[in-house]
């Protein structure tokens, strides 16, 4: 090897003619382990001396990067500045902008394509909330969809409830049920047919179909229906239900009377009463059923 002449600062005045290998250990050679590795593929790798290596950084001759670490942090992207609010990483294909990550209002992330996207806002302690919001980050209120006329979500399961319309108290959808349930009549001993039900409970509105029917029977009492699946609203006079009879035998009407079904607030029971002419209600006894017959009913009323 040659050279013109040494500086004060060891650099070189002149040409410097090399016969054979340099080997440094890193950068230079003051270096004390390798700190950058360019492999025969034309690979970069920081921090390492294969492409892909855990815990090292590959710069590929193909255009991707590869960061790889075990059980840490992979990357960090932190944008500074008066104005840290706003775009972050910036998302394109054949170089047009598809999309954006980037953080609004100092403590909320947003993910956006062209037309909006969300944003997870934090309010206080653990409460969050999962938001729309426009191309930068902006609360976007009444403009987006969850879902479309075919790309649909499947389940969506809830502790809470569902505002519908409007963001009032009287918009909240918090309960729907369905279910069975076994009607049976207080009173008497009723025996040898099938008691089966049926309900849908929508918000505090239940609809409730069911029958009773009996091949034996005994005892004697008013004629009611117990185990509704929920107890009616105690405001009966807002809440007094519509409930219908279907088909009916068995049952001596007295003289060709109107048969009816009706309930009481707060009270988990149906009877079955009969409408005097011109004169109030009567309860059907028990003592007025045949020894076989069936009862169905069905309607709506208020839990």
């Amino acid at each position: 090897m040659t050279k013109a002449r040494d500086l004060a600062d060891g650099t070189f005045s002149g040409d410097v003619t090399v016969s054979g290998n340099i080997t440094s250990t890193g950068i230079d050679d003051n270096a004390t382990s390798t700190a950058m590795t360019l492999d025969s593929s034309g690979n970069a790798i920081i921090g390492g001396t294969s492409a892909g290596q855990d815990g090292a950084v590959t710069l590929s001759n193909t255009g991707y990067i590869q960061a790889r670490i075990d059980n840490d942090t992979v990357a960090y992207f932190d944008r500074t500045g008066a104005g840290d609010d706003g775009e972050v990483i910036r998302i394109q294909q054949n170089g047009t902008t598809v999309g954006s990550i980037g953080s609004y209002a100092g403590n909320q992330t947003y993910i956006t394509s062209l037309g909006g996207g969300m944003k997870f806002n934090w309010y206080s302690g653990t409460q969050a909330a999962i938001e729309p919001c426009s191309t930068s980050g902006v609360p976007a209120d009444n403009l987006h969809d969850l879902g479309g006329a075919s790309a649909r979500w499947q389940d969506l399961y809830l502790s809470g409830g569902v505002y519908l319309g409007g963001t009032g108290s009287a918009n909240l959808l918090d309960d729907y049920e369905e279910g069975t349930f076994t009607p049976a009549f207080v009173n008497g001993s009723f025996s040898g047919g099938a008691a089966l039900g049926y309900y849908v409970k929508v918000g505090d509105l239940v609809f409730v179909a069911g029958k009773i029917d009996w091949t034996s029977k005994s005892g004697s009492g008013g004629l009611e229906v117990t185990n509704l699946p929920f107890t009616p609203y105690s405001g009966i006079a807002a809440a007094r239900g519509a409930i219908s009879l279907g088909t009916l035998t068995g049952i001596d009407n007295n003289g060709n009377r109107q048969l009816i079904i009706g309930m009481d607030g707060n009270i988990n029971k149906l009877f079955i009463r009969m409408i005097n002419d011109n004169a109030s209600w009567s309860a059907v006894q028990v003592q007025n059923c045949s020894s076989t017959g069936e009862v169905q009913f069905s309607g709506t009323y208020r839990a």
